[in-house]
């Protein structure tokens, strides 16, 4: 590592070490008060400090104190919406699986390293075949590609949408989508069939189906799935799977409090 980069990292451990000072005892703190906790010099607590206020993560008062920011509280909400989806979600899930015995995925809408829009796999429940497909746990897949992200994109609100339909494609398989207008038009019907399809369009051989999921706002939050390998997500049993997975969309969505 370079000593740049080392600079760099000690820089975030301490301004990283500066927020957990912060708690529901003490929600407001003085300069004074942290360098002595940190046991840094004050001129570095105050860079840091400063640093913290100009990106959001927190507020000086009129007082001088500071307190945590409202970048901290959004970052925060993030995390506890995510975690409250999950836990909503599992045991709906489980019982898709248990009912069909396909695998089902959770994913939601994220960024990966190089800043390119993405579905994140937050949740996986495989079934017992001994022909499974590969895990995608926590992996950043295509949103184009991935029947989650275009049932996804299918009722996002349209310049969201647009910023990510716009973006480069790339062919993972012969039968991914590649233009721009035929995402468009696959998005018009997603929206009004209720569920998305992805024929494979990730991978050879894997077929999923998707279904949006929505808060308690209406705002599309995440997409369900059910996936696996073409010799068993055939055409005739394709309308019995969408049907359940519909029905386990919605029973996630309501208990997340939307109500259509």
């Amino acid at each position: 590592m370079s000593e740049q980069s080392s600079k760099g990292a000690q820089a975030v451990v301490r301004a990283l070490r500066i927020l957990k000072l912060f708690s529901g005892k003490q929600n407001t703190l003085t300069i004074q008060q942290v360098v002595k906790a940190t046991e840094l010099n004050r001129t570095t607590v105050f860079r840091l400090l400063s640093t913290l206020v100009d990106e959001g993560f927190l507020k000086r008062r009129e007082d001088g104190s500071y307190q945590l920011g409202a970048e901290l509280m959004v970052l925060g909400g993030l995390a506890g919406r995510r975690d409250t989806l999950r836990q909503v979600a599992q045991p709906i899930m489980q019982d898709l699986v248990t009912t069909v015995n396909e695998r089902s995925t959770l994913e939601i809408l994220a960024t990966d390293p190089a800043g390119k829009a993405t579905m994140l796999v937050i949740e996986e429940i495989d079934a017992t075949h001994r022909l499974s497909i590969r895990d995608f746990a926590g992996n950043h897949l295509p949103v184009y590609a991935t029947s989650t992200g275009k049932a996804l994109l299918a009722h996002l609100p349209e310049e969201q949408a647009s910023r990510i339909i716009h973006q480069p494609f790339e062919a993972l398989t012969q039968t991914t989508i590649q233009d721009t207008a035929d995402l468009e038009q696959e998005l018009n019907l997603i929206k009004k069939n209720g569920y998305a399809l992805a024929d494979e369009e990730l991978e050879d051989g894997l077929i999923a189906i998707g279904v949006p999921i929505f808060d308690n706002q209406g705002t599309a939050c995440a997409s369900l799935c059910l996936a696996g390998p073409s010799v068993r997500m055939t055409a005739e049993k394709l309308p019995d799977l969408t049907t359940h997975l519909v029905a386990s969309g919605k029973a996630i969505s309501e208990q997340l409090g939307w109500r259509n």
